[in-house]
């Protein structure tokens, strides 16, 4: 994804240069405060990194998507279906590391982006109840 916007580093290297740190923290899901220091979470990662990690990003989880507008990891996007058509055409060059060959236009009609959009919107969940979020006092 090219790096785009005001206050907008002009290269961002992703999980390259995070995972170092986090690896070495003791507050991380494997150091010594974990509850679950065996659960495998940074499970692959290294340090240093790969340099073919250098520029990748791990992918959220879609539930809600809708909700989380603007996308991309610095907020280049501001619509799904920017999402949609910029993924339609091809991506973009990214800023660091390299681009993905599976990247490719995908020749989506308009009527195929408008259900993919309405797919991504449909993964948005009812609000939790009220008395499943309120604190339970003692």
């Amino acid at each position: 994804m090219p790096q785009l916007g005001p206050s907008v580093p002009p290269s961002d290297d992703g999980r390259f240069r995070d995972v170092p740190p986090l690896l070495a923290s003791s507050l991380s899901s494997s150091g010594r405060y974990s509850d679950d220091p065996g659960a495998g979470r940074l499970e692959g990662l290294t340090d240093p990194m790969p340099e073919m990690t250098r520029g990748a990003f791990r992918t959220p989880s879609l539930r809600n998507v809708a909700l989380t507008a603007p996308y991309m990891h610095s907020g280049q996007l501001a619509t799904l279906r920017d999402v949609v058509n910029f993924y339609a055409a091809g991506g973009g060059t990214p800023a660091a590391g390299r681009r993905d060959p599976l990247l490719a236009p995908l020749g989506l009609s308009e009527a195929q982006k408008d259900d993919l959009v309405a797919f991504l919107e449909s993964l948005t969940l009812d609000p939790l109840p009220r008395e499943l979020s309120t604190p339970v006092t003692r």
